[in-house]
């Protein structure tokens, strides 16, 4: 009789059924006898995969497993299977209990110890710790504190009323046709140390932004006396980038000190301060009137951060990197934003949705620290590591642009910058060895190369108004303007 709870029954089978039609066929052998079929009986068997890697890695590490015949008894070694409680090695319930008592003993005589139980090494290390704490909440207090600029005019406005933020009468907004620098005209110095990034005031270009190695912001006026206007003090580390909104009237700015400064622009006070405990290596307002209010921080963690300036808080993360974001770039109506990383790849974001759109990655292809915008919007071109400027569409299929590549300058290892002319006529860009080179667009022929500084000529940047002036930066802490 067989019992109603029995799953699996136990057949040893006989001669006769080893004997029958039952084994699969030899696949090379024409006319062949069942005795001819030395593979034995099939049997139709279910089993589950997971049961059958538990029972075969319990025999092959502890010598006993389930008793195939079927049944709850155990076969094999039975010395290690009283030492296991014939528990199988995914199921390690007695070695849980002892590591449980262990740290249940330990934390208990943990929370017993006192100071004078301690070693004298144990307590210099605590101390030292405990000091090394205090100092950074300090810093960290006194960092906030420390946010204020300095007005270097005689007078903040002039006899009309109208401050340093005010264009020339003569500056007019409009499109016209642009030609290549040919002298130097000014040099700009103040910063102690290395110019990381300069930045022409939104659509005029009379005043330029400059950040520095010496966690010094400046702006300085570009005609008139040319002179430094203001500083901005706040980082205590070196800035690496600088942004403005469409009005000019307030700027971001982002440091190795991974704080995210909002500023004034003309009053030089600090109206909001972000963090998200990481690096910034690029910040960007979204370039939208309706949302002056939002911006996004490319940082070291591999992470793209959107803040809102009215609450002050972080609205949305974009995390699909696998390297730190080095750049982000508005594009397709402002509807879509480029991403580049050390990680050699590109993508393509909807703005507010956590999730790459498209995904650009070639087995050729370097990191991009650097991406320009063209003037028409419809491509933009990326600074690759390999000594090349690559374009790309900047809409429908984001595909590389093949036939349009720029090569004749040495960038290699350093974030140098690049930019188009207002006519889109044509791209400059910086170099490792303090040049600047100019190409034709259409051509990408090398026009101009000019010998701008000592050290490496880390940013450019075309005037937006004026036909054939260019301003450059280097790490020789030097600004000069050409035309």
């Amino acid at each position: 009789m067989v019992p109603l709870d029995c799953k699996e029954l136990a057949v040893n089978v006989t001669y006769d059924q080893l004997g029958a039609d039952q084994g699969p066929s030899h696949p090379w052998r024409r006319n062949t006898t069942n005795a001819d079929r030395p593979n034995g009986a099939v049997e139709q068997l279910s089993m589950n995969q997971w049961d059958f890697d538990d029972q075969f890695n319990t025999f092959q590490k502890h010598g006993y497993s389930a008793d195939p015949s079927g049944g709850q008894h155990l076969v094999g070694d039975r010395a290690s299977m009283h030492l296991m409680e014939g528990n199988s090695v995914y199921a390690k319930a007695k070695d849980r209990e002892v590591k449980r008592k262990f740290w249940e003993g330990w934390m208990a005589e943990q929370a017993e110890l006192g100071m004078e139980d301690l070693t004298e090494e144990r307590v210099d290390i605590i101390e030292t710790q405990r000091a090394k704490r205090q100092k950074e909440d300090a810093d960290g207090e006194k960092r906030v504190v420390e946010e204020r600029s300095i007005f270097h005019g005689d007078q903040e406005t002039d006899y009309q009323g109208r401050t340093f933020m005010a264009p020339p009468s003569e500056l007019h907004p409009t499109q016209h046709k642009c030609f290549l620098p040919k002298q130097l005209i000014h040099t700009w110095t103040g910063h102690t140390k290395g110019v990381t990034a300069i930045r022409f005031f939104p659509q005029y270009g009379h005043l330029l932004l400059s950040a520095s190695m010496d966690s010094k912001v400046k702006i300085w006026d570009v005609y008139n006396d040319r002179r430094c206007l203001r500083t901005y003090m706040g980082h205590t580390n070196a800035v690496r980038d600088v942004c403005f909104t469409n009005d000019g009237r307030h700027f971001l700015s982002c440091g190795y000190d991974r704080q995210i400064k909002r500023w004034d622009t003309e009053t030089g006070q600090c109206i909001g301060a972000y963090t998200n405990r990481k690096i910034p290596y690029c910040v960007k307002y979204h370039p939208d009137e309706n949302k002056q209010h939002s911006f996004v921080a490319g940082c070291s963690n591999k992470q793209i951060v959107a803040f809102d300036t009215r609450s002050g808080k972080m609205t949305q993360r974009y995390d699909a990197h696998l390297g730190g974001v080095n750049t982000v770039t508005f594009v397709d109506n402002n509807k879509r934003f480029v991403s580049t990383s050390d990680d050699k790849k590109i993508y393509i974001w909807e703005w507010g949705l956590p999730v790459v759109m498209k995904h650009i990655s070639e087995p050729e292809m370097h990191s991009m620290p650097y991406v320009c915008l063209s003037p028409d919007k419809k491509v933009f071109v990326g600074q690759s590591m390999n000594n090349e400027i690559h374009v790309y569409a900047a809409r429908d299929k984001f595909s590389q642009i093949r036939k349009k590549m720029f090569r004749g300058h040495m960038n290699a290892g350093y974030a140098c910058g690049l930019d188009m002319s207002a006519d889109g006529k044509y791209v400059i860009s910086g170099d490792g060895d303090g040049r600047a080179f100019i190409w034709d667009w259409k051509s990408c022929k090398l026009y101009k190369q000019i010998k701008a500084h000592d050290k490496v000529c880390i940013d450019v940047k075309w005037h937006p108004i004026e036909p054939s002036r260019v301003a450059t930066c280097s790490w020789d802490g030097t600004i000069k303007y050409w035309d």
